[in-house]
């Protein structure tokens, strides 16, 4: 796993296993003492995973509520990548395939919009390799994979 992730959320949310989408700050955090604890740490668009509450809490003026510190982190996803970069336990660089194949049935594997344009990836199960429909060439795999 990589290094440890801290965030700020509401009572609500901060449940242990709770995965949930970050969609960017308000423009009233921006002011905001605690800002680089709640938002530092997260990309607008990206899931996150709700580790453990930590025993710290602070107040949020714009929720006007106490908000508690939580543990992070980016939850496993199930992507395709290229069939030669799928070996288990291999770490390799995911980039966004810009796929032209809209009716293609992996095309949320191929284009996952939980996923940066580039991201790190650590594989940690292959699932089954398919041809591209795009490039009939091409060898693609499903995998399992922890973003680093």
């Amino acid at each position: 796993m990589p290094g440890r992730m801290f965030t700020l959320l509401d009572p609500a949310s901060a449940k242990s296993s709770k995965v949930w989408r970050y969609v960017g700050e308000f423009e009233e955090c921006t002011k905001c003492s605690v800002r680089e604890i709640c938002h530092g740490s997260l990309y607008p668009g990206m899931l996150f995973e709700v580790l453990e509450r930590r025993n710290a809490r602070n107040y949020c003026k714009l929720r006007d509520l106490e908000i508690e510190s939580v543990e992070i982190s980016r939850p496993i996803v199930t992507i395709a990548i290229d069939s030669r970069l799928a070996k288990e336990g291999a770490i390799t660089e995911y980039s966004s395939r810009n796929c032209l194949k809209g009716d293609c049935p992996f095309i949320e594997l191929c284009e996952p919009l939980d996923l940066g344009s580039q991201q790190r990836m650590k594989v940690m199960e292959v699932i089954k390799s398919f041809p591209c429909s795009s490039s009939p060439d091409r060898s693609l795999s499903i995998v399992r994979a922890e973003p680093l």
